[in-house]
Formats: C-alpha cells, sequence, structure tokens
C-alpha cells in the first residue's frame, strides 16, 4: 500500500510542464526515423564498430574471472530432457531467462550504439546479433568444459532472446508497445557472501524479476487526452521470479511467483524531464530492458513451491 500510495503521488507531480508535453513522449528512440539524425563522420561509424569489440571483450573476461578460471575439462553435454520451468527445476527456469534477456539486452543495446555512430538500422541489428550470439557460444562451449556441461536449451534460449531484440529494434509499432526488462536487486544470500562469490550477480536468481510491461503512453488517445497525461508514465506489467533457488545456502523454501500489476515507465519520466540529448536516449535505452528495484506494484500474484 505505502509504495502505492508513492506511485499516486508522483503521478500526481507529473502533469504537463512543456510546449510538447501534451504529445506521447512513450515511444521508443528506434521509433525515430533515421533520416532525423544527424549524419555521423566516418570516425564516429568506426568508433561505434570498435567499442561492440570493447563491450564483448569485457564481457568475456568477466565471464572467465567469474566462472571458468578454475579449470577446465573435456568438452561434455549436460541435457536435462525436463521442462525448464517445472518448480523442481534448477534455478526453477530463472536461469533461461536469464540467458534469453542477457542476449536480448546485449544485442539491442549494441544496436543503438551502431546506429547513434550512423550506421543503418537493419544491418546495425544484424551485426550486433551475429557478434552477441558469437559471444554466448563461446561462453557455451566454455560451459561444456566445465562441471555443469554444455546445454542445448541454455543455447536455444540465447538464439530466442536475440532474435526478439532484433524484432523488436526493427519493429517499432511493437517496440512502442511492449519492453521486455530485469529487475533486479541483490538478495541477501548473494551480499553475505559477496566475498567468496564476487561479481557474479548473472547468477544471483533469487535477486532476479523477468517482466513483460505494456506502455498505456502507446494507446491511441491516451497519453494526448486531458485527462490522460498520467498514462505516459504508467505500464502495465506481467512478470515472473524465481526466489531462494540460488545462490545457496538459502534457508527458505524454493519458490516461483506469477505477478501481474504496474510498473513506472522510466523512459517516459525521463522524457517529460529532459528534453532530447544522448544522455536521455541513454537512458531511454537502458530502461527499455531495465527496471529499478521496487518500482513495480503488484496487485495478482500465484507462487507454488517444491
Amino acid at each position: 500500500m505505502k509504495r502505492l500510495v508513492l506511485l499516486a503521488c508522483l503521478l500526481a507531480g507529473m502533469r504537463p510542464a512543456h510546449a510538447d508535453a501534451t504529445e506521447p513522449t512513450t515511444p521508443p528512440p528506434s521509433a525515430v526515423a533515421e533520416t532525423q539524425r544527424p549524419k555521423r563522420s566516418r570516425t564516429a561509424k568506426w568508433l561505434a564498430a570498435g567499442s561492440l569489440l570493447a563491450i564483448h571483450g569485457s564481457y568475456l573476461t568477466w565471464q572467465y574471472f567469474a566462472w571458468y578460471r578454475k579449470g577446465s575439462q573435456d568438452f561434455h553435454v549436460a541435457y536435462d530432457p525436463g521442462f525448464s520451468f517445472a518448480v523442481g527445476a534448477y534455478s526453477g527456469g530463472a536461469d533461461k531467462l536469464g540467458h534469453l534477456w542477457g542476449n536480448y539486452a546485449i544485442t539491442r543495446g549494441t544496436t543503438a550504439i551502431l546506429v547513434e555512430g550512423g550506421w543503418p538500422k537493419l544491418p546495425s541489428s544484424a551485426v550486433a546479433f551475429g557478434l552477441t550470439q558469437l559471444a554466448y557460444t563461446l561462453i557455451e562451449i566454455q560451459d561444456g568444459m566445465a562441471p555443469w556441461g554444455f546445454d542445448p536449451k541454455d543455447y536455444a534460449a540465447n538464439l530466442i532472446g536475440g532474435a526478439l531484440g532484433v524484432v523488436m529494434d526493427n519493429v517499432p509499432a511493437l517496440d512502442r508497445y511492449l519492453d521486455f526488462r530485469l529487475e533486479y536487486w541483490p538478495s541477501g544470500p548473494y551480499r553475505e557472501n559477496f566475498s567468496t562469490r564476487g561479481l557474479n550477480g548473472a547468477q544471483d536468481y533469487t535477486g532476479q524479476s523477468y517482466l513483460v510491461a505494456l506502455h498505456l503512453g502507446a494507446v491511441p488517445g491516451l497519453a494526448t487526452a486531458d485527462w490522460g497525461y498520467w498514462s505516459r508514465f504508467v505500464d502495465v506489467a506481467v512478470g515472473f521470479e524465481a526466489k531462494h533457488y540460488y545462490p545457496t545456502p538459502d534457508p527458505l523454501m524454493p519458490r516461483q511467483t506469477l505477478y501481474a500489476g504496474l510498473a513506472i515507465n522510466m523512459q517516459g519520466v525521463l522524457s517529460h524531464l529532459f528534453d532530447d540529448s544522448a544522455g536521455r536516449r541513454i537512458g531511454r535505452g537502458l530502461f527499455e530492458a531495465y527496471s529499478l528495484p521496487f518500482t513495480t506494484f503488484r496487485f495478482v500474484e500465484a507462487s507454488r513451491s517444491p
């Protein structure tokens, strides 16, 4: 209830303040025609391309120190024929959503870098998809030489997430309505054992919640109505989380939860508060894939445990 009151207060203080505030602010940067962007120099283009290599190189380096530096074994496949989202499955399915979201977010983020550098949208998304899949394929091969083995389901989740990123970047009508986001706050077990686990938040499944958000501000006529200004700041969200599966030890019973409610649309908040700039575009891009902790207000949820 306290968070619901907070949401109401926030919306009450966000009446349009600018001359263009009556226009919907939900449409993402990807919906802006590329012809409206200023032409970039050749140097800017190649700096953008080089930054992709730096991003993937940094990510692979982090992966190595987080999981793989303790040695390897012969490559092997560890295929589990069971349902990945079964209540008794490893991580309750959160790891598969993590693979999907990670590929989705990196594909979209690196596409945005190339487009901002002056490269065309569709070729940029194709290159971003290919490089992301290459990086994650190397990670899956490393998994195959680690104790847990190569998992074809992880590989499939990678492909689906990357493909979703390409679709969202190149179908503005879909991107205008929907987001796929991660809401994350480090869990108690992860914080308590940080000194031994290190920067391994990717496996802190207890702290993760994945949600699909519908932008109310994208509904035709709603955000532009005198009474509907608030809609540009509100999303309808449906989410999933698997708590207390990992990291261990966790004294609480593992639990999967499916929920629905309202979430703050931070893209709309940024568009309301700031004029167009590189910083605002970066912020909007970030919040297309990430939700700030404690900004989702649940009204319905259903849980189950093993």
